[in-house]
């Protein structure tokens, strides 16, 4: 999808939310007369922001939590030295 698509993906979203969930349908039905993908896209949007469990609605922490939270700790703490080690191989030593 290029970026004016996108762009207009967007603005169909934000105005199709501002309207009554009742009236959201035929908004998008003439809105997006010619283009059925994007009111099919739109209405997918719709759909997940009612859920509000998308990645893009918690705060990083929680995303990392949910991405590691639940590793063993000799797994994350192996992870930390493979990376410092890496790190130090680049730069030829410990500085």
């Amino acid at each position: 999808m290029d970026a004016q698509r996108w762009q207009w993906i967007q603005s169909l979203f934000h105005e199709a939310a501002a309207q009554p969930e009742a009236a959201r349908h035929t908004f998008l039905a003439a809105a997006c007369a010619e283009d059925a993908e994007a009111m099919i896209e739109v209405l997918s949007l719709l759909e997940e922001d009612v859920h509000k469990t998308s990645l893009l609605d918690r705060d990083m922490g929680q995303v990392a939590r949910s991405l590691i939270g639940d590793a063993p700790r000799a797994w994350r703490s192996a992870r930390w030295v493979l990376i410092a080690s890496s790190n130090c191989s680049a730069r030829g030593g410990w500085a």
